[in-house]
């Protein structure tokens, strides 16, 4: 599990380029809609599979992204999961998972 902060801890994910322009993408757009300077306080988390269980307690998240990226003729899949003090992704597709979690 990777905690960011703000964009400088995105170099935390310098070995996946594709995940960390994600995380900083959305990162950027929610500090550009954010009208309070004392609000720019941001949570996001990368998980890996076995953080899954982390998301079991939480309910249900405020929207869900599935994000597809094609390139080469490989697809990529990358979740994000909004909630009210987190935002968490996931590099992979987790619909199988979400439906373990929540039943």
């Amino acid at each position: 599990m990777i905690h960011i902060t703000c964009a400088d801890d995105a170099a935390a994910l310098e070995d996946d380029l594709i995940l960390q322009r994600e995380v900083l993408g959305y990162l950027c757009a929610c500090r550009a809609e954010c009208d309070d300077e004392d609000d720019l306080e941001f949570d996001f988390v990368v998980l890996n599979k076995d953080d899954l269980p982390t998301l079991a307690g939480l309910g249900d998240p405020e929207e869900t992204a599935r994000i597809e990226i094609h390139t080469g003729g490989q697809v990529r899949v990358i979740t994000r999961l909004v909630f009210v003090a987190s935002v968490y992704f996931a590099p992979f597709d987790i619909g199988s998972y979400m439906e373990v979690l929540h039943g």
